[in-house]
């Protein structure tokens, strides 16, 4: 019988990986190097070196992953091998836009959180997945008029600070148990910003701040003493009367495009000038119209990511894969709800399409990593390097991989 050629002769021989790659890495970059393809690097070890590369280089990175999976598991290795370095993932949501469900309230809160670190310039490794590196975000100028900065001995009026809070997308409650919500009780005002582990007591001597504290909120304990306490914007969705505004614009504009009833479309706008954002079901049915709650749309997350920052794309081939994917299903979603009558904007105001990050990437420093070796032949001007890891044993796989430095 005549034996058949095995699917892995379709790819090149997979080359012998060297015993001394992570240091050619770093070279490679060092030395001025725009593209580098790293293939045979995975777990643990990857995280390692991704963290080497980030010392090394003085450049922060941006990697992508195919979901959230992959991301939190890289956010978790990084994290491990970090040391003071700081990483930030942005979340991607689990639901689309156009499905008539809430996205979970703490997985927006964690990417506001996220986007206000790099808002404030701070040079981290970004982690991203398909989804949250397309999903456009809030403008700049809009996530920096929601956010606070409450410092010892600065004058604060309570009930304005209430005010800015709400405004911002926190809820008022008895007690603060929940990021995104605040408290008064006479001279205590007690504040759970997205951006911390626990929530902070701020003690008022008339308006100005006396004392600000974290405290445990299981048992209300103090934990630290701080000097100050940033409240980033604890909501996507905030009806304020800016937010208001633009949104009955959007709905009128959404309306005709699918004939809404006249009645229906009346009561949708009372809605929005009279409902609160704490209505979770109403809150639903507004994700399809985010984008028209911001003047103007909203922003690619390339508007938050650091300029010289080197690109870490996992597997490229299965990122092109998933981001056709995605935008597929964002399509039929879309579609599917301009039949239902349902007002909904389309796909390219909720998220970036491929094609239009592309020129981002390209124009950056880039590092792919893949496992598999296609064709025989780098692209010019792109270095390849081979890493000899074993990819069944963590331990064999992080111990040759710390040798290469």
């Amino acid at each position: 019988m005549e034996s058949t050629p095995s699917t892995a002769s379709h790819f090149g021989p997979r080359p012998k990986g060297s015993p001394t790659a992570l240091a050619e890495l770093l070279a490679a970059f060092r030395e001025g190097a725009r593209k580098v393809q790293a293939r045979g690097l995975f777990g643990a070890a990857r995280g390692y070196a991704l963290i080497q590369l980030a010392e090394d280089s003085k450049r922060p990175l941006v990697c992508v992953e195919a979901d959230e999976e992959a991301a939190e598991a890289l956010e978790r290795d990084l994290r491990f091998f970090a040391g003071g370095r700081a990483v930030v993932r942005i979340p991607g949501d689990e639901v689309l836009p156009y499905e008539g469900l809430t996205p979970d309230r703490l997985i927006a809160q964690q990417r506001l959180a996220a986007l206000f670190r790099l808002h404030l310039g701070e040079r981290a490794i970004v982690v991203c997945s398909i989804k949250s590196v397309g999903r456009r975000v809030l403008p700049r100028a809009a996530l920096d008029r929601r956010s606070l900065q409450i410092s010892l001995e600065m004058e604060q009026d309570r009930d304005e600070l209430a005010r800015k809070l709400t405004a911002a997308g926190y809820a008022r409650v008895p007690l603060v148990e929940d990021p995104g919500t605040f408290a008064i009780r006479g001279g205590v005002f007690d504040v759970w910003s997205p951006l911390d582990a626990q929530p902070a007591r701020l003690e008022f001597f008339g308006d100005l701040v006396e004392k600000i504290r974290s405290f445990d909120p299981q048992t209300q304990r103090t934990s630290a003493e701080l000097k100050e306490i940033s409240l980033c914007p604890a909501r996507e969705i905030v009806l304020d009367g800016e937010g208001r505004r633009a949104a009955v614009a959007t709905v009128r504009a959404a309306a005709d495009a699918v004939e809404t009833p006249s009645r229906q479309l009346r009561e949708l706008i009372d809605d929005l000038s009279n409902l609160s954002q704490d209505d979770e079901l109403f809150a639903a049915g507004l994700t399809a119209i985010l984008p028209g709650f911001y003047p103007g749309g909203l922003s690619p997350l390339t508007e938050y990511l650091p300029g010289d920052a080197i690109w870490v794309l996992d597997d490229p081939l299965e990122l092109e894969r998933q981001w056709g994917d995605l935008w597929s299903a964002l399509e039929d979603a879309f579609s599917q709800a301009r039949k239902k009558g349902e007002l909904a904007l389309p796909p390219d105001q909720h998220f970036v399409h491929e094609r239009d990050l592309r020129p981002t990437v390209e124009k950056s420093l880039l590092l792919e990593l893949s496992g598999l070796t296609i064709g025989a032949d780098a692209a010019v001007g792109t270095a390849e390097i081979d890493f000899e890891l074993q990819p069944t044993r963590w331990s064999a796989g992080w111990s040759r991989c710390a040798s290469a430095a």
